[in-house]
């Protein structure tokens, strides 16, 4: 959350000096404010099938086994195609701290990775996917084949990494019987109909469905994460402002590639896609850069802030945590990086 505060703050005070500098307020487009739209619609979804322990039951179904480490670390990496990387480790990070293992850490360091790694392929894998593929207008086939490769190499890397952690003595994963309720059948039925929706099958304005429904029936589930919102609104100004005031483009290929890598590591892979969308035409390269560079630093991308806060209570020493987690973060890095050097 600090994280989040300190990009609002920082992209806030951005925005403000270069409106400064450039005389007039910044413009917004229509894609701008569909792009928004979406990302609140989503979260609202999210929330719901939160607050209606969907999430909680899925992970009900997993049990102690061999290979009980490679299922949780498969399953946060299909949960986060589906529901985002973050929603994903708000899931298996938990349930993972349940089990007596001395991998604990290795496994949820992987999981962090692998939330990572999956949510690259899915348009609604994770915001920076949803940004680009909306802002670009791509197809959903077009958009998985240009990013597959590296979810294969990066994925398949970290599951089988994750065959080699020691299954736990024993589970103490709470076995849940509840049936699903009408509220959580609802937020099924909303997040089926919206994903049509961004695939563009259906009309964009169904996302008034569920915005509605939490109005009128589970008002709190509208608590959302609107700093995230905040964020993408102020950075859509401020590239307008840049590029008005300094109108240049970073070129495409490997440049758009590395700028987008790197980016990622002192202002996350979010706010990077969004900057540096209007500066190139080159989305392939940028997709490539922001899901690379989204693992590496403890901000390079939100859900390692996630898993590191869900999980530092319940490690022996926090700091060690922390230094395993960028260790193995910034190796995924490098894979990725000679992923992308041998396969684009």
């Amino acid at each position: 959350m600090l994280v989040r505060e300190w990009v609002v703050g920082a992209v806030g005070a951005a925005l403000a000096v270069t409106t400064l500098l450039r005389g007039r307020l910044p413009s917004y487009d229509l894609t701008d404010f569909e792009v928004l739209y979406i990302i609140l619609v989503l979260l609202v979804v999210v929330k719901g099938l939160e607050r209606a322990d969907v999430f909680s039951n899925v992970a009900a179904f997993l049990r102690s086994g061999r290979l009980l480490s490679f299922q949780l670390v498969v399953a946060t990496a299909l949960l986060s195609m589906a529901v985002t990387n973050d929603v994903a480790l708000f899931v298996a990070v938990p349930v993972t701290t349940a089990l007596e293992t001395d991998g604990g850490d290795l496994l949820v360091i992987l999981e962090t990775l692998a939330a990572n790694a999956g949510s690259a392929l899915s348009p609604i894998g994770n915001p920076q996917n949803l940004f680009i593929y909306w802002f670009y207008r791509l197809h959903a086939l077009e958009f998985v084949r240009a990013i597959a490769p590296f979810t294969a190499v990066c994925l398949g890397a970290i599951l089988l990494t994750s065959l080699a952690i020691p299954a736990p003595p024993a589970s103490r994963i709470p076995t849940r019987t509840s049936r699903l309720t009408p509220s959580g059948g609802a937020y099924l039925a909303f997040l089926a109909l919206f994903a049509l929706a961004i695939l563009k099958i259906v009309p964009l304005w169904v996302g008034a469905a569920p915005l509605l429904y939490a109005a009128l029936f589970d008002r709190g589930t509208l608590r959302v994460d609107y700093a995230l919102l905040l964020i993408f609104a102020c950075i859509f100004g401020l590239t307008d402002n840049v590029l008005a005031l300094a109108p240049t483009t970073v070129g495409g290929g490997r440049r758009t590639f590395w700028y987008a890598a790197f980016g990622s590591q002192v202002l996350s892979n979010v706010p990077a896609a969004v900057f540096m969308a209007d500066f190139t035409p080159s989305w392939k390269p940028l997709l490539w850069g922001v899901s690379v560079g989204g693992f590496g630093s403890l901000i390079a991308s939100l859900a390692n802030l996630i898993a590191y806060r869900l999980y530092r209570d319940h490690t022996r020493s926090p700091r060690a945590f922390l230094l395993k987690l960028h260790a193995a973060g910034y190796l995924a890095f490098a894979v990725g990086c000679v992923a992308y050097l041998v396969l684009q």
